[in-house]
């Protein structure tokens, strides 16, 4: 999608929500309040025994833009009836959001790992230990290991999906693009150009330009969001911790990762963080078709890896779907 093109994309304020039906509320937190949002189809009350799927998304989208294919897609309902989903929006990422107070605007890697102990706390789970799945894509991979990493938080995670993560600190080109981001917002606001940086860095160039729908929700979506809001994630990405010394302390923890292989850099990064666990403790995925966003590109390609992760926790043992290993003749016996 070229920058014209773009440029004639009409960001219109009343896009609908791809969620209308979804519970929200506000969590308080000494670094700001953070919007929180329950799955559709999923309910705090009714699966108060059921552990939760922890989501928090990468910068420029929220949890709707990040994850909304994914849990659309019918192959992942299943995972609704094991866990309550619960999302975590970065402040000010949430639909609608207000700018943010500048005193607030410069939160670090440690305060948003912080800020999701608060949401544990409110879900009830502050006490309880291995009642929490984490699912990442990029700087939300970095925000829950942030927070697992703290030392009364080590044994609460008994799993994570964790896509496009890194446990290492920013390389030199991702502070090229990070500059020329920053720096264009500053200039432009959202513009036509930010916008096109942002959408190449979440799709692969096929899907630009083969998923137009894809694409242009996408960019609709972000053109809405305020800037400021969007520096204030970025910053404390660029600006993350190296977590190679302090992965291995997590405990009753294993994880499973995906990697958009079409970009080498992304790929980088999750062989490194994969060699920061344990040995056994964490495997990984290139799925060559796509880029940051797998969970909204490429969903399909998740769903079954998770499945079969699952089932080696004890989940989905009865659900797998072994069909396509069957013989023909084993319904006629």
């Amino acid at each position: 999608m070229s920058f014209a093109k773009l440029e004639e994309l009409e960001v219109e304020e009343g896009i609908p929500s791809r969620y209308r039906d979804e519970e929200r509320f506000t969590v308080e937190t000494p670094h700001g309040p953070i919007t929180v949002s329950v799955e559709p189809g999923c309910s705090l009350e009714k699966q108060k025994d059921k552990p939760v799927l922890l989501t928090y998304h990468d910068i420029a989208t929220n949890h709707a833009t990040c994850f909304g294919s994914f849990f659309a897609l019918d192959e992942c309902q299943i995972f609704k009836s094991i866990f309550c989903v619960v999302h975590i929006d970065a402040p000010g990422h949430e639909e609608g959001a207000e700018p943010l107070d500048p005193s607030r605007a410069h939160l670090t890697m440690e305060q948003l790992g912080d800020q999701v102990g608060y949401v544990v706390k409110r879900l009830g789970l502050h006490d309880k230990y291995n009642r929490i799945y984490g699912f990442g894509v990029g700087a939300g991979c970095s925000v829950l290991l942030k927070y697992a990493t703290f030392d009364v938080n080590q044994a609460r995670f008994a799993g994570m999906i964790l896509v496009n993560g890194s446990g290492g600190k920013a390389a030199w080109r991702e502070w090229i693009w990070y500059k020329m981001v920053t720096n264009t917002m500053w200039l432009q606001g959202m513009s036509s150009r930010a916008r096109s940086a942002f959408l190449h860095r979440m799709f692969t160039s096929e899907c630009i330009e083969d998923n137009e729908d894809l694409a242009e929700e996408y960019s609709a979506t972000v053109g809405k969001m305020n800037p400021t809001n969007i520096q204030m994630f970025l910053d404390a990405h660029i600006n993350r911790p190296d977590l190679s010394d302090d992965i291995d302390c997590i405990s009753c923890f294993d994880v499973i990762q995906f990697a958009g292989g079409d970009n080498a850099d992304f790929l980088y990064h999750v062989k490194e963080l994969n060699k920061m666990f344990e040995l056994g403790r964490s495997t990984f995925l290139s799925i060559d078709e796509c880029r940051m966003l797998i969970t909204e590109e490429g969903p399909h390609h998740m769903a079954n890896p998770i499945k079969y992760w699952l089932a080696g926790k004890g989940y989905l043992l009865s659900a797998l779907d072994m069909r396509a290993n069957r013989h023909p003749n084993d319904d006629e016996d």
